[in-house]
């Protein structure tokens, strides 16, 4: 800002007129930077971090009480995810591409989804799961979606074990079961990504709103159960008293 323009009048054109023009509305430029800065501060406190920390340990603690059994397993075997809702969801690879254009009639940035947050343990962090839940509730996808669409607690199990060398049949079998199209099941497959053989879903509300749903997943065909998710009302409704917190 303090360059003098008998110095940058010597330099390249393109040079010299960008500094001339940073010259001229450095006021605005700083306003505008600190308008940034103070946004960025609000929704930091919107969003408070403690606040998700203490979410995440939770999640963590809740992992550990709902799979007594599998204490030696491996955590992402049998985890905890926290899906929220949203009007906008902008990705370009998701399972239903393929390494196409991702948005068609009825799949578009706006139509709803639901996205996931947190999720417990340590691994299997970097996922793309994320479920389409449109206007029209009847397609809604994976069991999330239908807990969604529904508004009340899913829960499948005893769904087969199925590998990318399992039959067709086999595989619609289990798209099926799980409420979601088969190139999603497919793609997880292609990507040698073991699928869960027992899913609950559970509706979070905030405020007395529907926020998103809470999935348990376990590679076990009985390590979800409806009396395992029955067992665990109060502690649902802690998460959404925490989300509160959280907005």
């Amino acid at each position: 800002m303090s360059v003098e323009s008998s110095t940058y009048e010597k330099w390249p054109a393109a040079f010299a007129t960008s500094i001339a023009w940073l010259q001229k509305y450095s006021l605005l430029i700083w306003a505008a930077l600190g308008t940034a800065a103070i946004i960025g501060w609000f929704l930091r406190r919107q969003g408070d971090p403690w606040i998700w920390d203490k979410l995440q340990a939770l999640l963590d603690e809740f992992q550990a009480v709902a799979y007594p059994g599998f204490q030696h397993h491996i955590k992402d075997h049998h985890r905890v995810t926290l899906f929220k809702y949203k009007k906008w969801y902008w990705c370009l690879r998701t399972p239903m591409t393929n390494g196409r254009w991702p948005w068609r009639r009825g799949r578009y940035p706006w139509s709803g989804w639901l996205v996931p947050m947190l999720r417990s343990g340590r691994t299997s962090q970097n996922t793309r799961a994320v479920f389409l839940v449109p206007d029209n509730g009847g397609e809604a996808e994976g069991v999330a979606g239908r807990a969604w669409a529904s508004n009340c607690v899913i829960v499948v199990d005893k769904l087969p074990a199925i590998s990318a060398q399992s039959s067709r049949r086999k595989i619609k079998q289990y798209a099926e079961g799980t409420y979601c199209p088969e190139p999603i099941i497919k793609d997880y497959l292609e990507r040698s990504r073991p699928l869960p053989r027992s899913i609950g879903a559970i509706p979070i509300e905030v405020d007395n709103k529907a926020w998103g749903i809470l999935v348990l997943d376990s590679r076990d065909e009985q390590g979800v159960t409806s009396d395992l998710v029955a067992n665990f009302t109060l502690t649902i409704k802690f998460i959404g008293q925490m989300l509160e917190k959280a907005k």
